[in-house]
């Protein structure tokens, strides 16, 4: 059982050394490769994350007139 665990561990240990020359991008598809070296990944996360919240608020204001039968109803649904 012990014999086992340390030839378990010294896999992983070689799989890691491995993966530190190779790098992760060896992995993934060659087009996922392309564009992980074009584009920043912090750029790939902004506009995530902006777009998102930037298409809740357009939702969110575009909704109160869907609902809205009237001004005031719309004012009220806004204020909130």
């Amino acid at each position: 059982m012990l014999c086992a665990f340390i030839a378990i561990l010294i896999l992983f240990q070689t799989f890691y050394v491995y993966l530190r020359e190779v790098g992760l991008l060896a992995f993934l598809p060659e087009s996922v490769q392309r564009v992980l070296t074009t584009i920043s990944f912090f750029d790939i996360l902004v506009s995530i994350f902006i777009y998102k919240r930037f298409s809740k608020l357009v939702l969110a204001i575009i909704n109160t007139f869907w609902e809205a039968k009237t001004p005031e109803e719309a004012k009220k649904i806004l204020k909130k």
